[in-house]
């Protein structure tokens, strides 16, 4: 890693080394999670589809909003989430019994799973 940070600090990107050595931590974190999950789980990948995560954060979280403009408001959960809050998945229809097959498998018989059409359209 060293010497990959000097390369992109000395020569290719001058300024910019901290964020290129912190994707390329992200990257590496990315390959070795790739490299633990099951065949079901590196398929669902590869078949891309649209998935829209329900939050229900625990009440200890630390949460920030960020007003935009025409009403709209995002919501930040610092240090991501854990399945435990995971409250909801919105999927395609057609992907239903496969995401809730591997959630059951799993153990996350709490998350519920609900059709993403309807959100789409809303939006388009």
């Amino acid at each position: 890693m060293t010497r990959i940070k000097k390369l992109i600090k000395d020569k290719v990107f001058p300024g910019s080394e901290n964020s290129l050595v912190d994707t390329l931590k992200i990257t590496e974190a990315q390959i070795k999670k790739w490299n633990t999950i099951s065949n079901t789980e590196k398929q669902l990948v590869k078949d891309n589809f649209p998935v829209l995560y329900g939050i229900k954060p625990i009440k200890s979280r630390s949460i920030s909003t960020n007003k935009h403009g025409f009403g709209e408001v995002e919501v930040n959960l610092h240090g991501g989430s854990s399945a435990k809050e995971i409250d909801t998945l919105y999927v395609p229809r057609s992907e239903f019994s496969r995401v809730k097959k591997l959630l059951r498998e799993g153990g996350h018989t709490h998350i519920e799973v609900h059709d993403i059409q309807p959100i789409i359209d809303a939006y388009n």
